[in-house]
């Protein structure tokens, strides 16, 4: 905060500014100045006076506390950012865990309408089976019965067809008789 105020307060440092800066208190420009003032003091020409360099480091502590300030807005965008992914995380196994549940619900209740489908259709057979049988007794019983009432007829025939057979036989018999 007391960097924002420091920045605001030297001209042609406002972060909003688009014009090239200026040198402040007739020092070198921010941006060309600094390398400058270097060249110069390194080649011996001209040595940094103490006003320069506190004006330096005035500027130094500016940025290093503008960095700061800003590092210190990522960090609370980053702890924010974190906060935001587990409260979705949260609601994300909060809502998968309702759907497990639903899905827990839905297949418990189809299980009961298969065993009852199961039960229900294993009735069914039973009953059909039952009845297949009861049909299929009561069919063989009559077909015994008329195969038993067809035997006797056909044993009464066959009785009368070979007493009409040695009848022809004696008849037969005595006309060969009556021949020879």
């Amino acid at each position: 905060i007391a960097g924002r105020t420091w920045r605001r307060s030297l001209p042609g440092l406002s972060t909003g500014s688009k014009r090239r800066r200026q040198p402040v208190d007739g020092g070198p420009c921010w941006r060309t100045g600094f390398g400058a003032m270097l060249r110069s003091s390194s080649g011996g020409r001209r040595r940094m006076t103490d006003d320069q360099l506190n004006e330096i480091k005035r500027h130094f502590n500016v940025v290093a506390e503008n960095l700061l300030h800003e590092i210190r807005l990522i960090a609370e965008s980053h702890a924010m950012l974190d906060r935001k992914i587990d409260r979705v995380q949260a609601e994300s196994h909060e809502q998968h865990a309702e759907a497990m549940a639903m899905i827990r619900t839905v297949h418990d209740s189809l299980d009961g309408k298969i065993d009852t489908v199961r039960s229900e259709l294993k009735s069914d057979m039973d009953s059909l089976r039952a009845e297949m049988k009861g049909d299929m007794d009561s069919l063989r019983s009559e077909l015994m019965g008329e195969i038993s009432v067809t035997r006797e007829e056909l044993r009464r025939e066959i009785r009368a067809v070979g007493e009409k057979v040695e009848g022809h036989e004696a008849r037969l018999t005595a006309l060969e008789k009556k021949v020879a």
